[in-house]
């Protein structure tokens, strides 16, 4: 029992440690998050758009 107490009081040590991000720099990282994903969708897109092409002209569909 006493070790479930000891375990509370250190995690709530350890949260007291913990600093919060303001919401401004909350706010850059996740559109700079945001715009990361967009443009690695976009690449990916392309390379799958240029590689199915290019399979299609080997293995024509009938």
């Amino acid at each position: 029992m006493r070790s479930i107490f000891k375990y509370f009081s250190e995690s709530r040590e350890e949260f007291n440690k913990f600093t919060f991000p303001k919401r401004s720099e909350a706010s850059r990282t996740t559109w700079a998050v945001l715009i990361i994903i967009f443009l690695v969708s976009l690449y990916l897109f392309f390379v799958d758009f240029i590689f199915s092409r290019i399979v299609k002209l080997f293995l024509p569909y009938e």
